[in-house]
């Protein structure tokens, strides 16, 4: 048996905020905000791959609003062709740089909150 990984959900304390760091800042390919039905939260969401009728061979990361008590903290990680482009991006709009881009052993790396 094998697993893999097809969806990540982020609860966050405001869904478009964090819509715009990620498609804006980041570079993933988030979509509008979007609901399903009159019940449905509204959120946003990237899509790399597809479903197909084989099963899924693809990654969706959904950012939904945080539910009261929810915690609103996670660690993800994005390659990205132009580090130092991203790194120029996030720290002009004031993000938080808790490890500025540096050699590792597995490439290139950087942390922000």
């Amino acid at each position: 048996m094998s697993a893999r990984l097809i969806e990540i959900e982020l609860r966050v304390a405001d869904v478009e905020r964090s819509r715009r760091f990620y498609r804006d800042l980041v570079g993933v390919p988030v979509g509008d905000l979007e609901t399903h039905g009159a019940d449905s939260e509204s959120h946003a969401h990237a899509t790399w791959g597809e479903w197909s009728g084989s099963g899924p061979s693809l990654l969706m990361l959904n950012i939904y609003p945080a539910r009261e008590g929810d915690a609103t903290t996670a660690h993800i990680g994005f390659s990205v062709t132009d580090l130092d482009g991203v790194n120029e991006r996030l720290r002009a709009a004031g993000v938080v740089v808790v490890r500025p881009p540096e050699a590792r052993p597995w490439g290139r790396t950087a942390v922000y909150q």
